[in-house]
């Protein structure tokens, strides 16, 4: 992916005076930059007794949160690799090697990976894609082929936990620990199962297990659709979620419930990686100086007042 080709020929095609994406986008970053502007104001003001008092706030924050943390659950998030365009291809095998993207002119749904060399990528509108690859294939989506693989998949994971939490058609979160408790106690019989609630923290042992059993889900997802999933496996979901990009396409990333390995994974993320920062979002905390996890604690005055 040449990414300053690409940024060029989106700014381009995004910059054509007088269209209504450019105008959306003029009038959505000019909004932006006076909030981010009136943000730096208000922090300008701050006070030094006014800083000290909302970090006090903050840590009382920092410290409920600590005391509410689980570190005795396998949470394990799956999604399903460029899905409605996998579905396009598994239907048609001879779009494998094309670049392909499902959607429209006016957004794309999803794209292949060949494409995404290209830097065509989802939510992008289509005639921008169409500039950074002309070659580009744009198929109408077809949700009810959406559908029908999706129920084949989940009711493959579905056997781990019997309740999971369904964010769209191709992305799912199962609460791990029940099955795997079991597969642990039959496994070692002097360990009661019972015993296996009280814990606080999972030993290695359990996680390498968790592995294994989300190993074979994925492998049954593949042997059954056809389909790959990339998988993310932690004690809670948010962790999950971003372990889920760690590896993808077809993989899989584990941190593992101990709280110095959870606080070393986030630190150096950027804060784009995580759920509910988006762009606009993403944006103001750079303006205040945040980029990364780590900034924020130096900074967590400026966020709670």
């Amino acid at each position: 992916l040449d990414t300053d080709r690409a940024n060029k020929l989106i700014k381009l095609a995004g910059s054509r005076r007088g269209s209504r994406f450019y105008e959306f986008q003029d009038k959505r970053q000019k909004r932006i930059d006076n909030q981010i502007t009136d943000l730096l104001a208000k922090a300008q003001k701050l006070d030094e007794q006014k800083r000290r008092t909302a970090e006090k706030r903050a840590d009382a924050m920092l410290l409920e949160m600590d005391a509410q943390r689980k570190l005795n659950k396998v949470i394990v998030h799956f999604d399903m690799d460029m899905f409605f365009a996998a579905c396009e291809i598994k239907a048609d095998p001879s779009l494998a090697e094309k670049p392909m993207a499902v959607g429209s002119m006016a957004m794309i749904s999803t794209s292949n990976y060949v494409a995404r060399k290209f830097g065509v990528r989802s939510a992008m509108a289509g005639f921008i894609a169409k500039r950074l690859c002309p070659e580009l294939v744009l198929i109408t989506p077809h949700m009810s082929r959406y559908k029908e693989e999706s129920d084949v998949i989940m009711a493959v994971i579905q056997e781990y936990d019997p309740n999971p939490s369904s964010a769209s058609l191709d992305e799912v979160y199962i609460d791990l620990t029940d099955y795997l408790f079991q597969a642990y106690s039959q496994a070692n019989p002097e360990t009661p199962l019972q015993d296996l609630y009280k814990l606080q923290e999972l030993p290695d042992a359990m996680w390498t297990m968790a592995w294994e059993i989300v190993a074979t889900i994925r492998q049954r997802v593949f042997e059954t659709s056809k389909l790959t999933v990339s998988a993310g496996i932690s004690c809670n979901t948010m962790v999950a979620k971003i372990c889920t990009d760690m590896n993808k396409p077809n993989g899989q990333y584990m941190v593992k419930g101990r709280k110095d390995e959870v606080m070393e994974f986030v630190s150096g993320l950027k804060l784009r990686k995580f759920p509910g920062v988006g762009p606009v979002r993403g944006q103001m905390l750079a303006g205040l100086g945040m980029e990364t996890a780590k900034d924020i604690f130096p900074k967590r005055g400026l966020i709670v007042a």
